[in-house]
């Protein structure tokens, strides 16, 4: 194979997509909906109970309800949290951002508690990646202040942080989506998990967010969650398999895998050295496709810097002041996302072959000034 990268006229690692994912086949017999909501209620450590909704967009306004937050501001990550921005603002709230870990992307306790203001009322924790976030620390936090909690479990369904399984705290919000472990077979759908004391109250407003998932949706997302334990260990083992095959690779790092955490792996994240990088982050995504491994940008811009939730601030809120967010600025401009679709040990090998391919074409002489996002 040439050393030169197919986008520039060289061979890709792999010409052949990877093959695409095919759902399990609908669960047959009984009631679907709830065998759905019960299982996945289990699933998630039996300690909520589970209803499920049309989509995401109502599982997300439902939990947002079920936690108290009719009013007043939220808080949210800073990146990769604009599906918690866009349902905060949907409820006719006030989205502030708080800044993140800028090793896991989530929301972290310190920037929890620099966003707070008078008007704040809660946060929504997402676990970005499938990265399970630092629960007990933004439980603490948010129960010392009186602040509700609202955890999005989408990406990472299966995941725990010390033991303790993502969804069991506070309210919590679920999509089905494409890369999920919960697909729905391309479907929309959702669910909210509650304390069982709200599971009435949310089952009333199902009706007005909806109402209830397409019975085919829940019939495949009921199939996957029965299978998402081989599922987990089969992302899992592809992603320790490409960690092991990247050792070494100049210019490039995974994120770390946390202390403590059962990951749910929802897509595999690698950073850029900045510093190494001769090529920009979309260079290196389009790069990277043509070398036939399926990518994209993790992260878009911080939502400190996003019109709609300036707007509900106003710009001169001291909470959107740049050095707030002065240790993750970089992360847009350094992350890629690479979707699991590959499943073997051969599979994993060109996904590994292809990083170090652009690796070393993307390092090779670099300057020391090169900051990698021209």
């Amino acid at each position: 194979m040439s050393d030169a990268l197919a986008i520039e006229g060289g061979s890709p690692v792999r010409a052949a997509p990877f093959p695409p994912y095919e759902p399990p086949p609908p669960a047959d017999g009984g009631d679907a909906l709830e065998a759905f909501e019960r299982e996945l209620a289990a699933f998630c450590g039996g300690e909520r109970v589970a209803v499920a909704c049309a989509n995401g967009e109502s599982a997300f306004a439902l939990a947002l309800e079920a936690a108290g937050l009719d009013r007043g501001e939220v808080v949210v990550p800073s990146l990769h949290g604009e599906a918690a921005a866009q349902a905060v603002l949907m409820a006719n709230l006030a989205a502030v951002p708080g800044a993140v870990d800028p090793e896991t992307v989530n929301l972290s306790a310190r920037g929890f508690a620099r966003a707070m203001g008078d008007a704040t009322r809660g946060m929504v924790v997402s676990h970005a990646f499938g990265h399970p976030a630092s629960m007990e620390e933004l439980l603490r936090l948010a129960e010392s202040e009186g602040r509700a909690l609202v955890e999005d479990i989408s990406e990472a369904l299966g995941g725990a942080h010390r033991g303790k399984p993502v969804g069991g705290l506070g309210a919590a919000t679920l999509a089905f989506g494409d890369g999920h472990l919960l697909t729905g077979g391309g479907r929309p759908g959702g669910a909210v998990l509650v304390e069982a004391s709200q599971e009435e109250y949310v089952r009333a407003g199902r009706a007005q967010h909806g109402g209830e998932p397409d019975e085919d949706a829940v019939r495949v997302a009921l199939a996957e969650l029965r299978g998402a334990q081989a599922s987990l260990q089969t992302r899992r083992a592809a992603a320790w398999q490409l960690t092991e095959r990247l050792r070494g690779v100049r210019g490039l790092a995974k994120m770390p895998h946390g202390r403590w955490v059962m990951h749910g792996y929802d897509r595999y994240v690698v950073r850029l050295h900045s510093m190494l990088w001769q090529r920009g982050v979309a260079e290196t995504v389009d790069a990277l496709r043509a070398e036939g491994v399926p990518c994209d940008l993790a992260l878009g811009p911080s939502l400190h810097l996003d019109g709609p939730v300036c707007a509900l601030l106003g710009e001169a809120d001291i909470r959107l002041a740049d050095e707030h967010f002065a240790s993750t600025a970089g992360l847009p401009g350094e992350l890629i996302a690479i979707e699991l679709t590959f499943r073997t040990s051969a599979e994993v090998d060109e996904v590994a072959q292809a990083l170090r391919k652009v690796a070393a074409a993307s390092t090779r002489d670099a300057g020391v000034g090169s900051t990698g996002t021209r």
